[in-house]
């Protein structure tokens, strides 16, 4: 079995076998041989591990499946929600230091585009970004769905543009 977390001993960690429910517990060590390779310092050996965190707490005590969150990667179709009560989708390009830089966005409430050459950001984006825990920027910030994705196409395609995905721009249809 892989590992999908480096883990140190007495790790706070949430553990659990086939699906069950999730115990917080302490990790000591991992033996890739055996069929429950995590074990924790008592003894107990488990076929699931994740660290035990603000994101993942919660977790404690259900069966639920543990979804890591979202990161997206440059060029993703993105949809950010919650951020002054409007609902935008936008081509991402990059999320650092609490700045979202995408390549053309547009906003659901008023219908407009939001297109900026030099790859601006949103501020109030980055200021709930930069606050958030990963709990919560998941709330905020998603992966378009193929439909979301399609109809953002349709709207780009009105304005006479299109995505280029191989060079990762916005062009002019010919």
């Amino acid at each position: 079995m892989e590992k999908k977390f480096e883990f140190n001993t007495f790790d706070r960690v949430l553990v659990r076998n086939n699906k069950g429910v999730w115990k917080a517990k302490h990790f000591e060590y991992f033996d890739e041989n055996m069929e429950k390779p995590y074990v924790t310092t008592e003894s107990d050996a488990y076929s699931e591990c994740i660290p035990y965190n603000e994101e993942t707490k919660n977790l404690q005590r259900t069966s639920y499946d543990y979804v890591p969150p979202y990161e997206p990667k440059d060029g993703d179709f993105v949809i950010v929600e919650g951020v002054d009560e409007h609902k935008y989708i936008a081509i991402f390009k990059e999320y650092s230091n609490g700045i979202i830089s995408y390549y053309m966005a547009y906003n659901y409430n008023t219908h407009n585009f939001i297109n900026n050459k030099e790859l601006g950001h949103f501020s109030e984006w980055a200021k709930v970004l930069r606050q958030a825990t990963e709990a919560e920027r998941a709330k905020v910030l998603r992966k378009a769905n193929e439909k979301e994705k399609h109809d953002f196409l349709e709207l780009i395609h009105k304005e006479g543009k299109d995505w280029d995905a191989t060079m990762k721009s916005v062009v002019k249809i010919k």
